[in-house]
């Protein structure tokens, strides 16, 4: 009811009225967000530079580069609403390198979401939010959401096993592990899933390589590519699994080991420099050659013996040190007193060729820590069981991962397989224009004695 002598107020100007104060809060909120994102990340990266010019040693610098690499740069802003959430939890940041014990080994922050660990939480958060830009710097197409639960991840390995086909048997060995023991040979090789395309960021490394040696020797060794082999040691791969038509994971990478050093001699300078071998990384490194490769592995087996769970991020931490050491001088790297080190422009290029069994509990950390790695051009060989549910959840974000980063190819190689097959896909990437061809492949003095641990 109005009171005598007040005007009423014209309800479309009440409506004006409303929207502006709404914008007014807005606005307020937008800026108090604002100013605790600058907070939050001056407390963890120091002040922004007053030029806006960031230096690529500093802590700023580092971070900007591992933001990028990720594809979660586009992220790292006051306009996303989720962005200071994320930030206090260190997702826009390196895993720091100096805590002995890595902060992703933690329980998921979220409980009720099926992840494993804080490690598995993160990577999911940056393959359903990353950006991915191809070469040519065009934004790739978004996949669909991976979901951690158990029953995403077997609709997921279903879709992808529905691909797997025959291997060709023109690559058949009698020296394959699992023909050495009839009940593993009953049913002959398992199918396998076609492997993915050989990124065009693998061809482009070793042809620039190739073009190098042609012009400057090995001057330029900014496009030189050092070879190493990272090997996962643990009970596991010793353990010869109750399940019919199984084999000892730890015989096929033995296996699978000999006959890729074998055909890598020839081709990496590095490794051929003294003759001492290529640097096989597991928790002791050593130098494995053809003529030592009986010796040096009766330490390996060692080793496998001896362990416990896997633990892969103690070898690829290795495979870091050694390689930064060994090519890191000259400024061309440094090492960061939180984050370790760092490859600067002129730095020599890794690839890595990884032999995994999927059952590492720190997995899901490496996988992220790939991520962000782009000096290191990486081909993983998941060796698993077949039909085993961790090997396939593995498999699946791998499968997501390298098919998002050009620097990280991925093989699925699961139950009785083809080693010649495995090694010429191998070798296809980890040497991808120099790679062996199927007649070096098929010669029969790159071939092994038949293999007798298993035999009846």
């Amino acid at each position: 009811m109005e009171r005598p002598g007040q005007a009423r107020m014209p309800f479309k100007n009440f409506k004006t009225y409303l929207s502006q104060r709404s914008a007014e809060t807005s606005d307020s909120k937008s800026s108090a967000y604002a100013d605790k994102v600058a907070r939050e990340e001056e407390r963890r990266w120091g002040p922004p530079a007053g030029d806006g010019i960031i230096d690529e040693r500093s802590t700023r610098g580092v971070v900007q580069r591992y933001q990028k690499s990720m594809g979660i740069h586009r992220l790292a802003n006051a306009d996303n609403p989720d962005y200071l959430k994320y930030l206090k939890r260190g997702y826009f940041e390196p895993v720091p390198q100096i805590t002995l014990i890595s902060p992703l080994a933690a329980p998921p922050i979220n409980k009720l979401n099926f992840y494993k660990n804080a490690a598995e939480e993160r990577l999911y958060y940056v393959l359903n939010n990353a950006v991915d830009v191809d070469a040519d710097g065009v934004t790739k197409p978004k996949p669909p959401k991976m979901r951690p639960d158990k029953v995403s991840a077997v609709i997921m390995a279903q879709k992808r096993m529905r691909t797997a086909e025959l291997i060709d048997p023109s690559f058949a060995s009698d020296s394959d592990v699992f023909l050495s023991n009839k009940s593993f040979r009953k049913k002959g090789y398992s199918r396998q899933v076609r492997p993915l395309e050989i990124s065009h960021a693998f061809q482009e490394l070793f042809e620039n390589q190739m073009k190098a040696r042609e012009v400057g020797g090995q001057g330029h060794q900014t496009d030189e590519v050092d070879v190493m082999i990272m090997l996962d040691v643990s009970g596991s791969m010793g353990t010869i699994h109750p399940f019919p038509f199984a084999q000892p994971r730890h015989a096929a990478k033995q296996q699978l080991s000999q006959r890729a050093i074998h055909h890598m001699e020839v081709r990496d300078s590095y490794a051929s420099q003294g003759g001492a071998g290529h640097m096989l990384i597991v928790p002791s490194s050593s130098q494995l050659n053809w003529n030592n490769f009986d010796t040096k592995w009766k330490d390996v087996w060692t080793l496998i013996e001896k362990r416990g769970p896997t633990r892969v991020m103690a070898g690829w931490k290795k495979v870091r040190e050694a390689h930064f050491v060994k090519h890191g001088g000259g400024g061309k790297a440094w090492k960061d007193p939180v984050y370790g080190w760092q490859a600067g422009p002129n730095m020599a290029k890794l690839s890595l060729l990884v032999l995994l069994d999927g059952e590492a509990y720190d997995m899901d950390e490496f996988e992220l820590e790939l991520l962000g790695e782009k000096w290191a051009y990486i081909t993983i060989c998941l060796v698993g069981r077949e039909d085993f549910s961790d090997h396939h959840r593995h498999a699946n974000e791998l499968t997501r991962i390298a098919q998002a980063n050009d620097h990280i190819n991925f093989l699925d190689v699961q139950g009785r397989i083809s080693e010649r097959l495995v090694v010429s896909n191998v070798l296809q990437r980890v040497y991808a224009s120099s790679a062996p061809s199927y007649n070096e492949i098929m010669d029969p003095r790159f071939d092994l004695p038949s293999y007798s641990a298993l035999a009846e």
